[in-house]
């Protein structure tokens, strides 16, 4: 499965906005695997790639993972990275808009 995964980023990314919802798709997955089927592991497998490709909603539930140890091993440093990346596309939005 990764392998295939693999494929369809790679050609995602020379394909402008079917990248953004690739992404989009994992992150979607992830909340599935999270919530509806209570299995957090896969679920992180999911928001890592997703947050990978710049998603900013799934570097946050990567985040929130990491902080409660569910599906991964607790790591707080991980937690406050992953939070970090999503505040600084936050900030690259506000600066380009401002």
């Amino acid at each position: 499965m990764t392998k295939i995964i693999d494929y369809l980023l790679s050609k995602a990314k020379h394909s402008g906005s079917n990248y953004r919802s690739l992404a989009e798709r994992l992150y979607d997955q992830g909340r599935q695997f999270e919530f509806t089927r209570n299995q957090p592991a896969k679920a992180a497998k999911y928001y890592r790639l997703a947050a990978c490709e710049g998603h900013k909603p799934a570097q946050t539930a990567l985040a929130m993972l990491y902080i409660r140890g569910s599906g991964v091993q607790e790591n707080r440093a991980l937690a406050i990275q992953w939070l970090e990346k999503a505040e600084q596309h936050k900030l690259i939005k506000l600066l380009q808009n401002y």
